[in-house]
Parts: structure tokens; sequence; C-alpha cells
């Protein structure tokens, strides 16, 4: 993917929204867990790849999820799904992209691209979804949560509101010290 935008006109615009919640461990031909793959090393893979062809102002917005909290990054066991949990795994992964959120946003800012990360709220989505009955009440549950349409609109008002630029970027790191302080807590505790 990343060859193929840069053999078109460098973009200004990078977010990555894509994402998975497995309900069991799926490993990739690399011994790599499926979630942790497509929701942290895919796109840090490619603000890599596409980093020195973002144009001056672009913005790169990185949609993660309240959840992140609730994430435990251990690299040894993480990458490999050996601390594998259904509802755990998820979240350590959000928490990875926060973890880095502000170590890209001081990486890119000399040459004047944005970065940030957000949360669009809790979304009527098939993210997670699962066919027993744990399933069966999330799909209840999610009646009453945002739509798809709602909750892009952060996310679109992120990614071209220029009056939203670097100065936001404290809303995110403040959200991933307090979460790296929730896990060291826990980690003391347990």
């Amino acid at each position: 993917m990343a060859a193929t935008l840069r053999l078109k006109r460098p973009p200004d615009l990078l977010v990555h929204v894509a994402g998975v919640w497995p309900s069991e461990k799926v490993l990739t031909v690399d011994g790599l867990e499926q979630a942790f793959v497509v929701n942290h090393l895919a796109p840090f893979l490619l603000n890599h790849l596409l980093e020195a062809h973002l144009t001056s102002a672009a913005r790169v917005v990185q949609v993660s999820a309240g959840l992140a909290v609730k994430g435990r990054i251990d690299l040894t066991r993480t990458p490999t799904g050996e601390d594998f949990s259904a509802l755990r795994t998820y979240a350590t992964t959000k928490l990875c992209n926060l973890a880095l959120t502000a170590r890209w946003a001081e990486r890119l800012t000399p040459r004047n691209v944005t970065y940030n990360a957000i949360h669009p709220g809790v979304i009527r989505t098939g993210l997670g979804d699962r066919s027993d009955p744990v399933g069966w009440l999330l799909r209840l549950i999610k009646r009453g949560w945002k739509s798809p349409t709602e909750g892009a609109r952060g996310v679109l008002r992120l990614a071209t509101d220029e009056a939203l630029g670097g100065g936001d970027r404290w809303l995110v790191q403040r959200v991933a010290s307090r979460a790296a302080a929730l896990d060291r807590r826990r980690r003391r505790a347990g």
C-alpha cells in the first residue's frame, strides 16, 4: 500500500481507522498475533514508510479507543499473543498506539506534520461481534451506541480543522500517560 501511495502525489492526510477485535488468538504466518499486527504494527509501518513523503502541513490521525486504559503492554508477550485475552488484547493494541503518539508527533513536528489520536466514542459497528451469548448481549447493547456517521464527525474534524493543530496533542499524551501509570500500578500490585 505504501508503495502505491508513493507513486501518486504525496499524501496530506493519513487516517488510521482499520482495526480488528478477535474473540480468539489468531497468529499470522510470521507468528505474530493478528490484532497486534492489524491494530498497531500496520499503522506504525505505514507511518514509517510514508514519513518522508508526507507533505508539509500534512495531518495524521490515529483512531484509538477509550478501552486503551484497560491495556497492558508486555513487549515480550503481546506481539506473539502469549498474553491474549478477547478483551484486553484489543485494549492493549490501542494503548500501544497511544504510547507512540507523542513520539510520532515530536518526530513529525519539524516537518510541520500534525499527528494526533482520537477516541471517537463507543460506535455501533461490527467490531468485536461474536456468535456466543456475550455477542448477542453486545449486539443488543450496541443499539444505543453512536452510529458510524456520528463517530466519524470527531475524526473528520481532527483530520481537517486547522484550528486543531499540534496544540491538542496534550489530550492524547494525558490519556497515554494515565494508561501507562495504571499499567505500572497493576504490575506492582500483581
